[in-house]
């Protein structure tokens, strides 16, 4: 955490499922106040101090100020919508007088969490399947240059402001490249490239914020058919409902479907990544040229063992049908 005086608030980069606290340590301190501003709403909360130490937890708030994430674009590079910068003023109180001890400080909120002992910028080894869409996702500190290069060919383009950038790779341009590297602010990301094209294409939001794509390999495709009711009439023609059928039978249907999914002796670094896939809020299947849809990963448990390669395999559940 930072400091500022007797306050301690969040540092420059935070996560909005982490614990997003602003204390303050003051004798003279009746209550602290924190008023966290984005997408032009602010939240104002004040908590009492007890023996003039006082702890406000804003994670909540900050969540409720990410009113849209939109759409990411694979066309040019775009800013992502799972991270914000936020300004926050915070106030202490003493008697009737309030203090400002923090005035327009911000922090840049990414959408996610940090697992104990990780750095928000420790996963910068991605695979790119060159016949699919993609982007990586790079982290801008402030306007600053990306330069691309890989296969001889090299690129460089301007990331306007500070945030997370969608910077889509050109299979034309790099189109001999194995290896690609993006070099932005002292931050090195290195893309492997896969000319593999067969396969179940997914994207999903990682736990730190970013979109991550893999080409999994198409397992077995489960259809499931359950009848949950039916209505019994005597009319065995048409009617103002429909067919009734010649035993005078009528049933409701519902069809749901389970494809499994997965990617053979993957090294730790992917089964890290995919891992995040499973656990993820957002997932989406590319059924046809860039047309993606939600789809849901069936929960369960996954173990990372000790082993260099490993298999991942996990369970794309669809939306049921009833008819």
């Amino acid at each position: 955490m930072r400091t500022s005086g007797q306050l301690r608030y969040p540092e420059a980069i935070w996560y909005t499922h982490m614990p997003c606290l602003f204390i303050i340590d003051n004798p003279s301190c009746d209550a602290l106040e924190v008023a966290i501003t984005a997408n032009g709403i602010t939240h104002t909360v004040e908590h009492d101090a007890f023996s003039g130490s006082a702890c406000i937890d804003m994670r909540e708030y900050v969540q409720g100020l990410f009113l849209s994430f939109g759409t990411p674009s694979y066309g040019s590079r775009n800013k992502s919508g799972y991270a914000i910068v936020m300004t926050y003023t915070v106030r202490t109180r003493t008697g009737g007088t309030y203090t400002t001890v923090l005035n327009n400080a911000n922090t840049m909120f990414i959408w996610g969490y940090l697992e104990p002992g990780e750095t928000w910028n420790e996963r910068r080894v991605y695979t790119w399947f060159r016949e699919y869409p993609f982007f990586v996702d790079v982290y801008a500190s402030a306007s600053q240059t990306c330069t691309i290069a890989g296969g001889g060919t090299s690129q460089s383009v301007t990331l306007g402001s500070k945030g997370i950038w969608h910077v889509p790779l050109s299979a034309s341009a790099f189109a001999s490249a194995s290896v690609v590297t993006l070099t932005c602010g002292g931050l090195t990301y290195t893309v492997n490239v896969d000319d593999c094209s067969d396969g179940v294409y997914m994207r999903w939001l990682d736990r730190h914020g970013r979109i991550c794509h893999y080409l999994f390999h198409s397992g077995t495709d489960r259809r499931e058919v359950s009848g949950e009711d039916y209505f019994r009439q005597n009319l065995s023609t048409w009617d103002d409902n429909g067919w009734s059928g010649w035993d005078g039978h009528r049933q409701h249907k519902t069809r749901s479907k389970r494809l499994t999914i997965g990617a053979p002796l993957v090294d730790a670094d992917i089964y890290e990544m995919l891992c995040d896939l499973a656990s993820s809020p957002m997932v989406e299947m590319m059924r046809f040229d860039e047309d993606w849809t939600a789809v849901r990963i069936d929960a369960g448990n996954w173990q990372k063992s000790k082993a260099v390669l490993q298999d991942f395999e996990c369970t794309v559940l669809f939306d049921e049908v009833t008819e």
